[in-house]
């Protein structure tokens, strides 16, 4: 039977012994009686039990990730899926009322935006979102290819503007460079011990050595960087580490954590498990 509770709050503490499910995420919507509506709101699956939320878990967690708005569902596929190659965590919205309200709610780290959406216009998407004064970068891509389309569109707060058709790898690299002017307004580097994190291009070095690190030991890495000697809990992890339509199995976080300690081991640095509550590293 499906609990339903108005936000992550509601839920907490829980214990989380299997798997987490998001089947699908539309913050901010509001539960609908079945049938007169086809939204959902969050939905978070524990040990086989749905739980509903009005608020999203994902809105309480700072994490690094894309969101693509493309109602062209296979193309916005192709898209996520190059991105993903890269290590990036994509998610993928085709309502423009509904990217919207994804926005507003969470923290990305790029929008790729197209302009003709049902539901709302991408301008009008962009235009609030300046508006609140989210600093988000925006990358157009869209079949509006005219002069004043583009003049509009770079107007109303885009970082970029793509007109499509596009070569895949042109996006790729666009994307990139949107990313690491964005993460060049901090430090991109994280050190602790002999280990050093690139942050513009996930690089990982001890004593200047570079290590080899899977895309998924590397993402558990850099999250444990970014709480550098706070505790970080499996499911934090496993948030990062997935996108809403994956499945996260707890123990495979575990299964991370120990090859990540093994590998990183040599750079005096300790990645200590608290017990019934997560993870951490200290300075």
């Amino acid at each position: 039977m499906t609990q339903i509770a108005p936000s992550i709050v509601d839920f907490l503490p829980f214990r989380l012994s299997a798997v987490i499910v998001f089947v699908r995420s539309l913050p901010g919507v509001p539960l609908a009686p079945e049938g007169k509506s086809k939204r959902k709101s969050c939905q978070l699956a524990v040990d086989g039990q749905i739980f509903n939320f009005r608020s999203c878990f994902r809105c309480y967690l700072r994490e690094m990730r894309i969101l693509i708005v493309e109602d062209n569902l296979v193309l916005a596929d192709k898209i996520a899926a190059a991105l993903r190659q890269t290590d990036h965590a994509v998610d993928m919205v085709h309502d423009g009322e509904d990217a919207l309200n994804l926005v507003l709610q969470e923290t990305f780290d790029l929008l790729i935006l197209d302009l003709s959406l049902p539901g709302l216009d991408g301008i009008e998407i962009l235009k609030t979102v300046r508006g609140r004064q989210i600093n988000l970068p925006v990358m157009i891509l869209t079949a509006r290819g005219n002069l004043d389309e583009r003049v509009a569109g770079l107007d109303a707060g885009a970082d970029d503007y793509m007109v499509k058709p596009f070569e895949l790898s042109e996006l790729e690299a666009r994307a990139r460079a949107l990313l690491r002017r964005n993460i060049g307004k901090r430090n991109p580097y994280i050190t602790v011990g002999k280990l050093s994190f690139n942050s513009v291009d996930r690089s990982v070095t001890i004593d200047g050595q570079p290590v080899s690190l899977t895309p998924r030991e590397r993402g558990v890495l850099e999250i444990l960087l970014l709480n550098v000697s706070q505790v970080t809990s499996k499911e934090k992890i496993a948030l990062h580490l997935f996108g809403f339509d994956d499945e996260a199995s707890v123990k495979s976080i575990e299964l991370y954590i120990s090859r990540l300690r093994k590998k990183i081991a040599s750079g005096d640095v300790e990645v200590r498990t608290i017990r019934g509550l997560g993870y951490m590293i200290d300075e």
